[in-house]
């Protein structure tokens, strides 16, 4: 709602003060109209570290498990909007698999976190459950990373810790859960519902004649998701003037 805003402050301020803004983002909103990318759309283009699958159709964290296959070759990360989805979760998974299970949210310590993400790296164990914590800045690599539904660019961001390094194909999942409690979609509690309503159409559209997406196809959505949301933003500023 203040990109307009932060564009002519920006704007203004490197005219009058003479400086430029780097930006670093795989996820570049349309915020400021007369940038230039200096690196963009062609790196992306040659990636094709995962494959990516959407189902949207609404399941409670029961439901989710129950129709939840594990490969046994496969190490998995689950990530999910609240703090009391992810830790219902890892419970739920932790009595129904063999394996080890680490558990990483804003409530772990640092110190822990650092831990956890060093024996991750290793390999040492196949199975992370977390929050959006890990959706950025944390260098972690899993075979298969399913994703509680959110935002475009913020699953896209989640992506980039499925076959990070491009060593075997990868399974980027994007599922649909509810609080049964409440009967409220989990990502309701912390998401707009613009950016959300925007995020629906477009995979729906993208996954109307095709199963999966390439992640070049994948990540060349985040343009068109970004002119939804300017569009919208604009039309919801207009209706509430």
């Amino acid at each position: 709602k203040y990109w307009e805003v932060l564009n002519q402050v920006v704007s203004e301020l490197a005219e009058k003060l003479n400086f430029y803004v780097l930006f670093m983002t795989a996820t570049k909103p349309a915020i400021f109209k007369n940038s230039v990318e200096l690196a963009g759309k062609k790196f992306f283009k040659a990636l094709n570290r995962y494959q990516v699958k959407v189902n949207l159709e609404e399941k409670s964290l029961e439901e989710f498990l129950e129709t939840l296959q594990i490969e046994d070759s496969k190490s998995y990360l689950f990530i999910f909007n609240t703090i009391a989805s992810s830790q219902r979760f890892y419970e739920l998974f932790k009595s129904r698999v063999n394996s080890e299970v680490e558990y990483i949210s804003a409530g772990i310590t640092p110190f822990e976190r650092r831990k956890i993400l060093e024996s991750l790296r290793k390999r040492e164990v196949p199975f992370l459950v977390s929050t959006q914590v890990v959706e950025a800045g944390v260098d972690i690599d899993f075979d298969v990373v399913i994703r509680d539904f959110a935002p475009f660019d913020a699953l896209t961001q989640s992506a980039g810790r499925c076959n990070r390094n491009g060593v075997k194909a990868g399974y980027f999942k994007v599922v649909n859960l509810r609080d049964e409690s409440t009967g409220r979609f989990f990502w309701s509690y912390i998401y707009d519902p613009v950016l959300c309503g925007a995020t629906r159409e477009l995979l729906e559209k993208a996954f109307q004649h095709k199963a999966v997406l390439t992640e070049s196809e994948f990540t060349g959505l985040v343009e068109e998701y970004f002119s939804i949301v300017s569009k919208r933003a604009i039309d919801e500023k207009n209706v509430k003037e």
